[in-house]
């Protein structure tokens, strides 16, 4: 068994001081679900079709210096903003974000890092 380089109680001391950078709040939404007629559900499809399902998130976002491309499974995914969460809030790929007014869509997480300390989602601004 390999040895651990971090302990879970330093990446819990490493988790609560990046919350504590988190100076700004969001709301973090996801397209909204409607029954089907036949005991399911669709999924909304169009853009005004999303709901709040986490409101006054921590965060801190911060410009890209240039457009980036991240290679996800041999595809490249781009984007223009970093946004950083608590390591615990839960998010995935195809949610939105708001903040300051501004809709961003999200493309990438880092969902699958190892010795995460928070969560960090790679946006594109689309409003």
């Amino acid at each position: 068994m390999a040895e651990q380089l971090l302990s879970e109680g330093e990446l819990k001391g490493i988790r609560e001081t990046v919350e504590i950078t988190l100076a700004d709040r969001c709301q973090l939404l996801s397209r909204s679900n409607y029954p089907d007629g036949q005991g399911g559900y669709k999924i909304t499809d169009s853009d005004d079709g999303y709901q709040i399902i986490y409101a006054d998130v921590p965060c801190r976002i911060a410009e890209r210096s240039g457009r980036e491309s991240f290679l996800r499974d041999r595809v490249s995914v781009e984007g223009d903003w970093i946004l950083t969460l608590p390591e615990s809030q839960a998010v995935s790929e195809g949610m939105r974000v708001e903040l300051d007014g501004l809709i961003y869509d999200v493309v990438l997480t880092n969902a699958h890092q190892s010795y995460r300390t928070a969560q960090r989602l790679l946006l594109r601004q689309f409003s």
